[in-house]
């Protein structure tokens, strides 16, 4: 019984840090009111997939991999602009 708790110590240790660092970052993504920005990335990221294999494009390749990347960025660039004219307009 002694050999199963020391086994199971680090994990146990692993698992609240983990709760409290993951609480950090939401108690931050709520402040910043970003809630269902990393959504809409994950979803950009799905559309530029999409886009590699309607293109035909070897999905295991970096063009692939690249034009996926380009849509997180350019949904990032909309999303960050957006955020400062939402400050700036009454």
């Amino acid at each position: 019984m002694m050999d199963f708790f020391m086994l199971m110590t680090a994990p146990l240790v692993a698992c609240l840090f983990l709760a409290v660092l993951f609480t950090y970052f939401g108690v931050h993504v709520l402040k910043r009111e970003i809630v269902f920005v990393d959504l809409s990335l994950a979803q950009l990221a799905a559309l530029g997939t999409t886009v590699a294999f309607v293109l035909e494009m070897d999905l295991d390749s970096l063009s692939a991999l690249g034009l996926s990347l380009a849509f997180i960025l350019a949904g990032s660039a909309f999303f960050t602009y957006t955020r400062t004219l939402a400050d700036r307009v009454p």
